[in-house]
């Protein structure tokens, strides 16, 4: 099931003498299969061999009809999905809750924003994005951030029936892991055209910089104007991407799959319920939990008081427990399957035995 990875150590076992980059000439275990272009190896931004293979297998367990990877991280997803869908000079509808490499992509192209507002969660409205397009009907495309940082999801499916024909960009950053809990909770499933998955963020083995980019299955059935490729997607990536990715990230992206659809959803479930079960331990002890539509996200809201938030922090660190963030009296924690029981049992000790003022 691991294509690339495959082809990486068979060309490590051919112990060839390298008079190619990179410089360090492959002598340790880490940096054997950091490699370059080669005839022996594919190119990420024209492939056609183990690569290809491997953004199918996961184009296949997303059900995308085309799936390309990113060793630039979501960044780069993120460019080359406005870059596919805009051209210079059209007007798009973006939240404000949008991260900066979005809002830096729109100045790239010379793209027109028509910011939304967001509600107190931070979560975007479909009625804001509604009274958007009846205001500005010459939409190009409408880009939003679901879910967020704290998990709280917004309505896409509602969202995309207002959209119509408009292509719906999702910045799915922090929910490529959703697939797995369930089938229907991805942003594809709920109707995304285009949707960028920083892998590295919720998905196991993943080295950091590690992404891809979907594309809907149908896209092209919706607007004529919009056929979407997957060499016009690799010629958009390129334009911004570096001329070496990592192929060590390409490694981490193809065992990534691998390991999905051998363990993904199993995996993903028993992390879902072991958050269930910490959510319970930090209720009963006094906390307010953000309800987020993430089951594997937990949020603490200690918004009343942000010096009640940093000792909770700092508490935390104190227990060996290293939250993701802390932003607004919000500490944001982010579980993978990998994390070990021995880390759980930390977690539920540093919230038991911390006394709420």
């Amino acid at each position: 099931m691991e294509y690339f990875s495959k082809l990486l150590r068979k060309h490590h076992s051919l112990d060839l003498s390298s008079f190619h980059m990179p410089a360090h000439k492959n002598i340790s275990y880490f940096t054997q299969f950091d490699l370059t272009e080669l005839p022996l190896t594919d190119d990420l931004y024209n492939s056609c061999g183990p690569i290809k293979s491997s953004e199918c297998l996961i184009s296949s367990i997303y059900g995308s009809g085309i799936t390309i990877f990113s060793a630039g991280g979501n960044t780069l997803c993120i460019q080359t999905m406005l870059h596919a869908a805009n051209s210079f000079g059209d007007k798009i509808i973006i939240a404000k809750n949008a991260h900066k490499s979005a809002i830096n992509a729109i100045k790239l192209l010379g793209l027109v924003p028509i910011w939304i507002d967001v509600d107190k969660y931070q979560n975007v409205l479909a009625k804001n994005i509604e009274y958007a397009i009846v205001k500005c009907p010459d939409i190009s495309s409408v880009y939003i951030t679901s879910p967020d940082y704290f998990g709280v999801m917004a309505d896409i499916k509602a969202i995309k029936k207002i959209c119509g024909k408009i292509p719906l960009l999702v910045d799915n950053a922090h929910g490529a892991h959703l697939k797995f809990i369930d089938k229907k909770m991805h942003p594809l499933d709920l109707g995304a055209d285009l949707c960028a998955d920083s892998a590295h963020k919720t998905l196991p083995l993943v080295l950091t910089g590690g992404a891809w980019l979907h594309v809907k299955n149908d896209f092209h059935k919706l607007n004529s104007d919009y056929i979407i490729k997957y060499r016009d997607m690799k010629e958009s990536m390129a334009i911004f991407g570096s001329t070496s990715p990592s192929f060590l990230i390409l490694m981490s992206l193809d065992r990534c799959g691998a390991w999905l659809v051998k363990n993904g959803e199993k995996k993903f479930k028993e992390l879902a319920n072991k958050v269930i079960e910490i959510k319970k331990i930090a209720v009963q002890a006094g906390f307010e939990i953000l309800k987020n539509g993430d089951p594997t996200r937990i949020t603490f809201d200690i918004s009343y008081s942000v010096l009640e938030s940093e000792r909770f922090m700092n508490h935390m660190i104190s227990c060996k427990v290293e939250p993701e963030l802390i932003k607004d009296g919000k500490i944001v924690l982010i579980p993978s399957p990998f994390n070990s029981e021995k880390d759980f049992r930390r977690l539920k000790q540093a919230i038991i035995s911390f006394k709420l003022k």
